[in-house]
């Protein structure tokens, strides 16, 4: 209520703008915006979670530390958040779309 109505220029400043919604109405349920954010960061093998980590400064700080340790561990680190991912996906959806694949791991 009361929210600025903001006109999105591209694709890019809507999906922005989206995902900050999600961020505002998900804020108080355990790991919401990493559910959010794999549905923009993509199942890619390291998705991209920029927005993620912009939003989220205690898990930025935690890996910028892990980082600072050493490439390998800051990498294991970032491992570890992509790997929350693993958790079936319905068969119904998979055997309905082509383009989707069981998650890994799972």
């Amino acid at each position: 209520a009361g929210a600025e109505i903001i006109l999105p220029a591209n694709n890019e400043e809507l999906e922005t703008a989206i995902f900050n919604e999600w961020m505002l109405e998900l804020s108080f349920e355990n790991w919401h915006e990493w559910f959010a954010m794999i549905r923009f960061a993509g199942y890619t093998e390291k998705p991209d979670f920029t927005r993620l980590l912009a939003l989220n400064k205690t898990l930025r700080e935690a890996l910028e530390k892990e980082y600072e340790k050493s490439e390998t561990q800051g990498d294991n680190y970032y491992q570890r958040i992509i790997d929350r991912r693993i958790d079936a996906i319905p068969s119904s959806e998979i055997s309905s779309n082509l383009e989707c694949k069981q998650n890994p791991g799972y």
